[in-house]
């Protein structure tokens, strides 16, 4: 019988061990500090994520093939450039271009956004025309206001600009020197007042000592208009290095390097972010090794702690670590054989092993340390307890094994090779705890006895509590399918959250980046892209406009603007009525430096009139330009002439460094073209077109899709009309989708598994079910509580699955063996050293873990949480529950 040749395999090798247990400890260890050798010098770490799913999956073949066809579209690292001004913006982001394109051992390429310098010369073809005829309306009333500055770009020249709009204005009211009406801000031109605004702000900063340049785009665009060149965006393609745990830290440390350098734009106006799928895998990863180092030493001093208790001895404690971190250098060697490089799933093998691997030892444990309770010696206490744990023990690690290498099939990688490392790693552990662990606690000091029990506590608690699965076995059996039927109906409802962002970090830079682009209207990061040949655009198109999840579809075409006749018309009237250029702002000299001052005081005279004949926001907004000025004149008066022509061309250059290139942009946009699809620069058909001639069209949706009900249904509604879509939201949905696939498959394949290889060792079908009982209930009440507690499956705690699936098969093993072994009577089963087993290896797993749910990392805080709860639920399930349904069993046969 199978059974009867595993114990006597199992006496043959314990009998080896303790005739020569100090060569088995050497023999044990030699081989660990050669796994770990291994391990050190041949495992490596894959970090890129996009690895850890099969390219044979369909979605995953369209990206590739995507990135292929627009490899401009693939750069994964976004710089968000936030400014004061667009000015400030624009220069911003061309100094950190010129920056990081001198960085090439760590960036590959920095780039302004595909096409900027084109939309930048024909950004007026793309505004409505009714939108284009106001800004001439208010460029031709400007035109006054322009004259004098392009003749003489000083303070002189701007403030004979504002007399002569100021004069304009009133003349267009009516206004003369028997008119006492004041004027009020809607009397003016609005490029008028926002000019009064600007150069007051600049004053202000100036004399603060921040200085701050006036925006010329927002005086004559408006605010709304040059909200949008006040973000800017630089593309970065870093130099990944996969062979590190943060495979992007140099390109990223060196882009916040370059940003903290931009001091001469003047930083506290300047805002620069990182965000993108690099610079979120990177924070993610970085808060992952601050949190859970932190966490892992609380965890390891927990594990300590509580096999101290359980133990009672320091030496099979120490055993016992020793026995783990052996095992975990061996699984960690085997892994560099067998895979070479740990991807961020495989990585929690080394968790999965210390939460189960130290199951084994402490059974062995507990029990050596019953059967030496008495006058057995050391060696013969080592032959007995392997004879006692040994076969449930080797149950234990070939089911749990096999629900590990159940993964290995699937198309999701890194849970294969997940798979793969854990259900071999189980038998490693296996065999040290028949090896190394017997063998140390033959050459240690013998435990001393466990002082018993106070008879209160024994009597009115500890037997009372055992007892209780015999004396109320029925209504624990009823509570019990009532609570599993209950979750049963509760988990219909439970999800698996496929967006990573819902996992991270919700106050790291990037994730907090990345959200603030999800209401920008501009940015637009949630999108799919569509690949079609040319014969297919149009009908698709048209189909995918109808779908109500989609707002918009971008193709090519919608480069080239429409009403192209009447803008050019209005452009040609502007082309002909202002300059080709305009210069740029003077330097003051100690010659004209007294000039330029009395031209202050005018410019101060003439807002503190003009502030009292106006009235509401336009006084304020005057009277306080003039007593700034009035600052401003006290501070230069006090300097000397040198000092004091310094101090001029500074505030000069803050008043009009942006003129110049703000016209020059302007005038070069009044002289363009007719655009077609032939004229279009290559720098934005290479995002449209791919060079087989495929057809990108980007997919816009109604909805936000941080909602991920959205997220499904929009990438659901395009796979209805086209399966040759890709971009971030095919990628999650698709992604969640396989992972959930493919651990609903290695489920099913391993209770498949592990119902025959127990059903051959139990013989009978109803003691299988009463072994995957607690597993089964702890499922399905764990499901239940999740939804309750609004607790989404995700990439991160789905991992915990396997680790609860060991946990649930091992202890329901532990228990039926057992209570088997004793029988009905005698002493209850939650008396034994097998119980203090099960709640003590189950306190380790919980103490290892439950640290983890006080990261700030959502996704790692969930599985913290969700494995407490299926330990819990498993302990009670296993020590309440199975004893109720066994003794009831047996009672019955």
């Amino acid at each position: 019988m199978p059974r009867t040749r595993l114990k006597s395999l199992l006496d043959w090798w314990i009998r080896g061990v303790t005739k020569r247990p100090r060569l088995a400890v050497l023999v044990s260890l030699m081989a660990a500090i050669g796994g770990l050798y291994v391990a050190v010098t041949e495992l490596g770490i894959n970090t890129d994520t996009a690895e850890m799913l099969s390219e044979e999956l369909p979605f995953r073949q369209v990206g590739l093939r995507y990135e292929a066809l627009f490899p401009a579209n693939a750069k994964d690292l976004l710089v968000v450039v936030d400014a004061s001004t667009p000015e400030l913006a624009s220069r911003a982001v061309d100094t950190l271009v010129a920056r990081l394109n001198r960085e090439p051992d760590v960036i590959l390429d920095a780039e302004l956004p595909e096409g900027e310098d084109f939309f930048r010369r024909f950004q007026l073809l793309y505004r409505d025309v009714d939108e284009l005829s106001e800004l001439e309306s208010q460029l031709v009333a400007a035109e006054p206001f322009l004259s004098p500055v392009f003749e003489n770009p000083t303070p002189r020249g701007l403030v004979a600009a504002f007399a002569e709009a100021f004069r304009v204005a009133e003349n267009d009211e009516g206004a003369d020197d028997d008119t006492d009406d004041p004027v009020e801000r809607d009397d003016l031109p609005e490029h008028l007042y926002s000019a009064l605004r600007e150069v007051s702000a600049s004053v202000e900063s100036f004399l603060e000592g921040d200085p701050y340049e006036v925006s010329w785009v927002t005086v004559f665009d408006g605010d709304g208009m040059a909200d949008r060149g006040r973000r800017r965006f630089v593309a970065v393609e870093p130099v990944m290095n996969h062979d590190r745990f943060l495979p992007a830290e140099a390109a990223i440390e060196r882009i916040r390097a370059v940003s903290a350098d931009l001091e001469q734009l003047g930083t506290q106006r300047v805002r620069v972010r990182i965000t993108g799928r690099h610079a979120l895998e990177h924070e993610e990863l970085e808060g992952l090794s601050r949190s859970t180092a932190f966490a892992g030493l609380l965890a390891m001093g927990g594990v300590c702690i509580t096999l101290l208790i359980a133990l009672g001895s320091f030496w099979m404690t120490f055993s016992t670590l020793l026995t783990l971190g052996a095992g975990l250098s061996l699984s960690a060697g085997f892994a560099a054989l067998a895979v070479g490089d740990l991807n961020m799933i495989s990585l929690a093998f080394a968790v999965l092993y210390i939460g189960l691997g130290v199951d084994y030892a402490i059974h062995y444990a507990l029990r050596f340390r019953e059967r030496m309770s008495g006058e057995t010696t050391a060696p013969e206490a080592v032959r007995l307890a392997a004879a006692d744990v040994g076969p449930a023990l080797s149950l234990c690690a070939a089911t749990t094994a096999l629900g590990f290498f159940a993964f290995v099939p699937t198309a999701y990688a890194g849970v294969a090779e997940l798979g793969l490392i854990s259900g071999t790693s189980m038998f490693i552990g296996l065999v040290l705890s028949f090896t190394l662990l017997p063998g140390l606690l033959q050459i240690g000091p013998p435990p001393t006895p466990r002082r018993s029990q106070p008879a209160l506590w024994r009597r009115w608690v500890a037997e009372p509590l055992a007892r209780l699965p015999s004396r109320k076995g029925r209504p624990i059996r009823w509570i019990s399918l009532t609570v599993a039927v209950a979750s049963l109906l509760l988990l219909s409802r439970a999800s698996f959250d496929f967006n990573p962002n819902n996992m991270r970090d919700p106050a790291s830079e990037s994730v907090t980046t990345f959200e603030d682009l999800l209401v920008d209207p501009n940015a637009a990061p949630w999108t799919v892209s569509v690949l079609s040949d040319s014969a297919g655009v149009e009908p698709t198109v048209a189909i995918l406009e109808r779908l109500e999840s989609v707002s918009e579809v971008r193709t090519v075409e919608s480069f080239v603007p429409r009403e192209q006749e009447p803008k050019l018309e209005i452009l040609d009237r502007l082309a002909g009525r202002f300059p080709d250029r305009a210069p740029p702002p003077g330097r003051i000299t100690e010659e004209d430096r007294e000039d330029q001052i009395q031209a202050l005081r005018d410019l101060r005279d003439l807002t503190s009139f003009a502030a009292s004949r106006t009235e509401g926001e336009l006084s304020t907004t005057l009277g306080m330009l003039s007593r700034r000025l009035r600052r401003l004149l006290t501070a230069l008066e006090a300097r000397g002439p040198v000092a004091q022509a310094s101090t001029l061309t500074s505030f000069n250059g803050l008043l009009l460094a942006g003129w110049s290139a703000t016209m020059n942009d302007l005038f070069d946009s009044f002289r363009v073209a007719q655009l077609t699809m032939d004229n279009l620069p290559d720098e934005v058909t290479r995002q449209w077109v791919g060079s087989d001639g495929t057809r990108r069209l980007q997919v816009v949706p109604v909805d936000d899709l941080s909602d991920p009900l959205a997220m499904r249904r929009f990438v659901r509604d395009i796979f209805t009309v086209t399966a040759d879509a890709t971009d971030l939201p095919v990628s999650y949905v698709e992604a969640g989708r396989e992972i959930v696939r493919a651990f609903r498959l290695a489920f099913l394949g391993a209770l498949g598994a592990i119902f025959l290889v127990l059903l051959l060792v139990l013989r009978r079908p109803d003691s299988v079910l009463l072994v995957l009982l607690p597993l089964g209930l702890a499922a399905l009440v764990a499901g239940g509580i999740t939804v309750l507690l609004g607790i989404s499956f995700n990439f991160a705690n789905i991992i915990v699955l396997p680790l609860l699936f060991g946990l649930g098969v091992d202890n329901g093993v532990h228990i039926f063996h057992r209570i088997r072994s004793m029988g009905t009577g005698g002493r209850p089963v939650l008396l034994t050293s097998t119980a203090r087993g099960v709640v003590f290896s189950g306190i380790t797993t919980v103490v290892s873990f439950s640290s983890l749910a006080f990261t700030p990392h959502r996704g790692i805080a969930s599985m913290g949480v969700l494995l407490a709860i299926g330990v819990l639920l498993i302990q009670i399930f296993t020590l309440i529950v199975l004893p109720a349904f066994l003794l009831e069993g047996s009672a019955k046969g």
